[in-house]
This record gives C-alpha cells, sequence and structure tokens, in this order.
C-alpha cells in the first residue's frame, strides 16, 4: 500500500461523524464518480463484532514492452500480478479504530529476477476528545521495491532495488465557530539494501553490488495548519511543515553530508462552490538548508493543489498539481526540484461501466555535485528529466462480489544536460480481475 493511500485512509477514519454538516470545513457536496455509491455493485462488508471488514484479491497480468525502461535493448514480458488487500474499521459513534495489510506480488514469466513481492501494514485510530476536538494516531511499514524508471535505479542491476520503510504519527484537531486548528508530528525511516550487479564478462574481478546504504534515512516533521472559514463552502488557510533528514552515514560516497532541514510554507483555499468546483490549493516557499557547506541550499516555490470539476454527475474532471523539493537517491545529487502536473476525466458509461482517461508531466531538476579538483570545490550536476505519461481505462462491475479492470499506459522520459540520464519509451497493457469475499 502506498503513502497516498494510506493517508487516504486516516484522512477517512478521522472526521468525526458527528460534526456532520455543522462543520464548514467538511467537503461533500458533489461525489467523484469512482466513490458513487451503487447499492446493487458495491462490495458488502463483512460483520465483526463491532467492526467491519474489506477485503479483495486481485489477480491479473500485464504486458510491458520495456521492463527495464532502457532506450537500447528493450526487454519486453508479461508480468502476472497477485493483489490481496484487507482493512479492518470500527462501527462505533465516537472514537475509531482500523488498520489495514497489501500484498502485491509481480512475477515476471520470462525474467524471473524481476519477480518481487511487496507487502505493507497499518493501524490507526481516533480519540474523539469534544464534539469539536480529537486526536489521532497511525503507524505503518513495509517492504517495497523501487521502479526501475527511477532516477536512482541502476541501469546495470540484476533485481530491483528493495527497501523497509515504517513510520508513525500522531495529530490532533481543534474546531471553534470558524477557525480549525491542525497539527502532527511524524517520523519515518527507510532502510536500503545493496543492489545485486549483472556479472560483466569484460570484468570478471569486478564488483557484485552497489551499496545503497547511503539512503538510509529517518525523516522527523513537525505540521501545522491554521484554517478560517469565509462561509460554509470557503475556508482559507495557512500550514506550515518542517523536516529533518538523518541519514545513517556521516557522507555519501562522493564524501558529503546529505544531512537537511527543509521548510515548507504555504498559504491557500479549500472550496466547494456550486458551479460545481471542489479543490484545495495551496501556494508557498520551500527552502532546504545542507548541513554540509560544499552543497549549495535549495529553495524555490512550492505548490500543492488538487482541483475537481463535475460537469455532470456521471463525469468527474480531476487537475492536480504539485512542486517541492526530495532526495533523488543519486550520488551525485542530494536534492532535486521535482514539478508535477496531471488530468484526470471519469465517466459512467452506465452503472456498471466506468472509462477514465488521464495524462500527466513531472520535470526533475537535480541539484548538488561532485568533488571537484579545488579543495573544498564541488562540480554541479547538469541534468533535467522529464516523463511524460498518458492512459486510460475501463472498469466493468459484475456484481458485488467481481469487477474487472483494463488499463493501458504509455511513459516516455526524455534526460538532458551534460550528466543526462536514461531515454525511454514504455507501453504497458494490463488486466485484472478483483474478487470480493
Amino acid at each position: 500500500m502506498n503513502k497516498v493511500a494510506l493517508c487516504t485512509i486516516v484522512a477517512a477514519l478521522t472526521v468525526p461523524p458527528a460534526l456532520g454538516q455543522e462543520n464548514p470545513f467538511l467537503r461533500g457536496r458533489y461525489t467523484p464518480v469512482p466513490e458513487r455509491d451503487q447499492p446493487e455493485f458495491d462490495p458488502v462488508p463483512l460483520r465483526a463484532g463491532s467492526f467491519f471488514v474489506d477485503s479483495s484479491l486481485g489477480v491479473g497480468a500485464e504486458y510491458n514492452d520495456n521492463i527495464y525502461a532502457q532506450d537500447t535493448p528493450t526487454t519486453e514480458d508479461t508480468i502476472l500480478t497477485l493483489n490481496p488487500t484487507a482493512e479492518l474499521y470500527s462501527s462505533w459513534s465516537v472514537h475509531a479504530l482500523g488498520a489495514g495489510v497489501n500484498v502485491n506480488h509481480r512475477e515476471y514469466t520470462e525474467e524471473s529476477s524481476e519477480s518481487v513481492t511487496d507487502y505493507s501494514a497499518f493501524a490507526n485510530g481516533r480519540l474523539d476528545i469534544t464534539r469539536n476536538a480529537f486526536a489521532a494516531g497511525r503507524v505503518y511499514g513495509g517492504r517495497l521495491s523501487e521502479q526501475r524508471y527511477a532516477p536512482s535505479a541502476v541501469n546495470n542491476a540484476a533485481e530491483p532495488a528493495r527497501y523497509d520503510e515504517m513510520g508513525a504519527e500522531v495529530s490532533g484537531t481543534l474546531r471553534r465557530d470558524r477557525i480549525q486548528l491542525q497539527a502532527s508530528v511524524g517520523t519515518e525511516q527507510e532502510d536500503w539494501d545493496a543492489v545485486p550487479l549483472i556479472p560483466d564478462p569484460l570484468n570478471p574481478g569486478g564488483p557484485t553490488s552497489v551499496s545503497n546504504d547511503f539512503r538510509d534515512v529517518t525523516e522527523n516533521s513537525v505540521y501545522t495548519r491554521a484554517s478560517y472559514a469565509v462561509s460554509p463552502d470557503v475556508a482559507i488557510f495557512a500550514q506550515a511543515r518542517a523536516t529533518e533528514l538523518d541519514y545513517d552515514l556521516a557522507t555519501d560516497p562522493a564524501g558529503f553530508n546529505r544531512d537537511a532541514t527543509r521548510l515548507n510554507g504555504q498559504v491557500g483555499a479549500s472550496f466547494e462552490l456550486a458551479a460545481p468546483f471542489r479543490g484545495d490549493i495551496a501556494v508557498g516557499y520551500i527552502h532546504e538548508n545542507k548541513y554540509d557547506s560544499a552543497l549549495e541550499n535549495t529553495d524555490g516555490l512550492s505548490v500543492d493543489g488538487e482541483l475537481l470539476w463535475f460537469p455532470t454527475q456521471l463525469t468527474t474532471v480531476t487537475v492536480d498539481g504539485r512542486r517541492t523539493i526530495y532526495d533523488p537517491g543519486l550520488t551525485g545529487s542530494s536534492s532535486a526540484i521535482l514539478t508535477q502536473f496531471g488530468g484526470r476525466v471519469d465517466h459512467e458509461l452506465r452503472r456498471n461501466w466506468v472509462v477514465f482517461g488521464e495524462a500527466s508531466t513531472s520535470t526533475t531538476d537535480f541539484k548538488g555535485g561532485i568533488p571537484g579538483l579545488a579543495p573544498g570545490s564541488v562540480v554541479p550536476i547538469d541534468r533535467e528529466d522529464q516523463i511524460v505519461s498518458f492512459g486510460g481505462g475501463l472498469g466493468y462491475k459484475l456484481n458485488r462480489n467481481a469487477r474487472i479492470n483494463a488499463t493501458y499506459t504509455f511513459r516516455t522520459q526524455d534526460s538532458s544536460g551534460v550528466n543526462s540520464g536514461r531515454e525511454f519509451d514504455q507501453n504497458i497493457l494490463g488486466v485484472e480481475l478483483r474478487v470480493y469475499p
């Protein structure tokens, strides 16, 4: 289960049901097409005392014409997928508890070394202190793998890079009339494995693996958000996040200390208008301060936004964007500015037929460098990657217990600069049958 899914589950659990329409910060006038209630086709949760259980099993096949995300030569393969999920959540009128697990196995029929099993789990809860105040917490962890098209993916790796992730967060929300205050404190750790290499026949005595220990990191963060409801449908807010990045190794392979402090401050608005639109858009400034004086600090515009348009009850248009700073995991680049934009259209052809189309673009501007010839000097990295992808799909709900999903994705990457990376095209076609006990 990825981080976005975890945050979505937590957000759903951390809204006290007692607030209902009295809460001017809730948004629910319009329902996106993928979330529309359809009693004759929606799975029925299993009852377990005062808890409900949602579970499903996905079985599918995927064709990828360039599994290693290389310019040339390309390697195609068919991947068989198995994805069981389960989520437990309480049915109490106050307070809440929840937990879930997700397993994603990908079996490559030809390139068996690429086969991988990712798994993750979470637990969360909410304590309703008063009608307008509550506290929440969550813990999560998993064993995950890195995509082959990631900037840090090793070209001659014998198998995908693997890492362990674990984290925890506590948060609180206080609302009084038109003012809402939110705050959270969290920590997350990543522990990367060494990456085995494909043997080089021209260098039989060469290295057999590449260490990823320099990527092992603990991120401690503090977040706060203050909102004011201008009306029941519009709220303005200011939010800030401070993150400390503490790497396990004192220096990376280039000899630099990657430790840093990242500050991100934004102002924005949350709204749901009769137009009909719903959105949450924030704009601000982000600054990353490197502890190593040889590395330049990174800063710039910060953006987080999502806008949904509901032209009809059967169609939902979603546009989102993001601009932030992150560690791309490269020896010569400890920071990068990531800019992403995307759009998606979901349309309900019939009550049990849903089609969608989507497109996105992301640009990564790498920062950092390698030691220069002069003592204390740094040769800056010159690299910018751009990924463009688009695709679509069809979902068919057979009944409450089964549905079929078919998808197509095209992904292409261009890389420019003296230190440019890989360029590739990928076509991915997949089909999945998901059953609900």
